[in-house]
């Protein structure tokens, strides 16, 4: 079996797509892959010291351009719409390509079995613990629009900066538990996800990246306790269930596994040139 070489910025759990990436390469592992995981900051990318890498199959994000890692077979994991965040818009013919999300797909229109949804939030940490909700919060994240009148009583939650560690994971958790509605402005975010598994229900701020109707064919919106525009704050409400929330999320952890069995497949059967 050919071995996997998995270019990730080092971990952080307040972001989601470096989860993503680190979860891959830790569940690849675990099913009995070889699989070198190469955390690194974006300018040390080209220092690296695996022997026979051109024999290995790169997994990379899509900010990542060309294929620094020189490996035989090329994986992309579109975690965003290419070239959003200052990565490459196009890639070679001859790239595995992977899109995160049905609501990434519906801009990037990859075959069904390509989309590969992973679940990336721990359930242990974040959870409803039953706590009176006080609250009305925002989070602004990655979102541009201009700040609404009618949430101006809404306190922020806070940034990203402010999630990361154990302790501050913890303490989002907290503050989660003890909202009663959050206005997010990001278009996408974990926090959404977040949110719902801690009980509190979300509206989506509309912007101009994705239309409600992208939001509604993406993984996240099955769950319920959501709401794009603030009209639909009583629906996200009163659809709130964070017990579904959790189920939801292990059910699509086991489709997981079972979609992740099959990239192996297609990965080790794959005969790209550089």
């Amino acid at each position: 079996m050919k071995p996997y070489y998995v270019y990730s910025p080092p971990f952080d759990r307040s972001s989601g797509g470096i989860v993503v990436m680190h979860k891959i390469a830790k569940d690849l592992s675990s099913k009995g892959c070889e699989v070198h995981l190469k955390d690194v900051v974006l300018d040390k990318l080209y220092q690296t010291d695996w022997p026979n890498m051109a024999h290995g199959i790169a997994i990379y994000p899509e900010i990542v351009h060309r294929n620094p890692f020189g490996c035989k077979t090329v994986v992309r994991i579109l975690l965003s719409i290419p070239g959003m965040w200052g990565g490459p818009t196009d890639f070679s013919p001859y790239d595995l390509l992977y899109v995160y999300s049905k609501m990434f797909n519906s801009k990037i229109h990859m075959p069904e079995n390509r989309i590969l949804y992973v679940p990336c939030l721990d359930l242990n940490v974040f959870y409803d613990q039953g706590k009176s909700r006080s609250w009305v919060g925002y989070y602004r994240g990655k979102g541009t629009q201009p700040d609404l009148h009618e949430i101006s009583h809404a306190s922020p939650l806070g940034g990203k900066e402010s999630f990361r560690g154990e302790a501050r994971q913890a303490a989002l958790c907290d503050l989660l538990n003890r909202c009663r509605l959050l206005y997010v402005y990001d278009y996408c975010t974990c926090i959404t996800d977040i949110a719902r598994l801690c009980g509190c229900p979300v509206v989506v701020i509309p912007n101009d990246i994705f239309s409600k109707a992208d939001y509604e064919q993406s993984e996240f919106w099955e769950f319920g306790g959501i709401g794009y525009g603030l009209e639909e704050a009583d629906l996200a409400i009163n659809s709130m269930d964070s017990q579904h929330a959790r189920d939801w999320y292990l059910m699509k952890e086991e489709e997981f596994q079972v979609a992740l069995d099959r990239f192996i497949e297609v990965t080790q059967d794959a005969d790209n040139v550089i």
